[in-house]
């Protein structure tokens, strides 16, 4: 029948198509995802130090450069640290969407490491060849929001455990910048001279000086006036 495919189309289709992960979430109250969680051990959760700063106009978790629990030996090697920007634990957890063919990253903080391990890690032996509802117990911008992990028994078989964390392309999320800003010492120290990095700074306006005369020798009128304003527009402009 047209639709129905084998175990290896399937696993085709999922290294084909889960490339490119972005980021999962639910946004309302009772919102769920049917997923598995492609980890086998504390360290697929790529727990990371992290300082959330605005870039380009919107928030985004930069690496920090130190990786020791110290802030005063952390401030050493790490300008934000030093500034005493606010550090904390982000988790970027990969999953694979079931019900959208791909998969995604979801980020969470510390304070979920407990809850996926006792409730997933220690519980499963191969977690990711477990499907588990997630569901969202909060309204949107709710700080005291939790998620449950429900995990889904397979009396009928309609979910195959025939698989492998190789079968899914799952990102480096420290490759890059799409979920992990990467920035050196200099860099963090422009951000904190000048509220963002360099490579956000407006470029620099060219201009070509027109001609003071025409092709006919007579004066270009309002030359004068026209330069002054590119002047007072350089001035705003930085």
């Amino acid at each position: 029948m047209a639709g129905r495919v084998n175990l290896n189309e399937v696993k085709q289709y999922m290294q084909e198509n889960s490339g490119n992960a972005g980021f999962f979430g639910l946004k309302d109250d009772g919102d769920t995802a049917l997923v598995r969680f492609l980890i086998d051990s504390q360290d697929d959760l790529n727990c990371t130090f992290t300082h959330r700063v605005k870039v380009n106009g919107k928030e985004r978790n930069i690496e920090c450069l130190s990786n020791v629990a110290s802030a005063q030996l952390s401030a050493e090697t790490c300008p934000f640290c030093a500034a005493k920007k606010k550090r904390q634990v982000k988790m970027f957890i990969p999953l694979f969407d079931m019900e959208n063919d791909q998969v995604l990253i979801w980020e969470r903080g510390i304070s979920y490491i407990d809850q996926i391990t006792t409730e997933i890690l220690m519980r499963y032996p191969e977690p990711y060849k477990e499907v588990f509802i997630i569901q969202r117990c909060g309204e949107r911008n709710n700080m005291e929001t939790v998620y449950k992990f429900i995990h889904q028994e397979d009396s009928k078989g309609q979910y195959s455990k025939d698989i492998d964390l190789s079968d899914f392309e799952i990102p480096d999320v420290y490759e890059g910048d799409q979920y992990l800003v990467h920035k050196n010492a200099e860099e963090m120290e422009f951000y904190l001279e000048n509220d963002m990095f360099e490579d956000e700074m407006p470029k620099r306006r060219t201009s070509h000086s027109s001609n003071a005369d025409n092709e006919d020798g007579s004066e270009n009128r309002g030359g004068n006036k026209n330069a002054e304003q590119v002047s007072q527009r350089r001035r705003r402009f930085y």
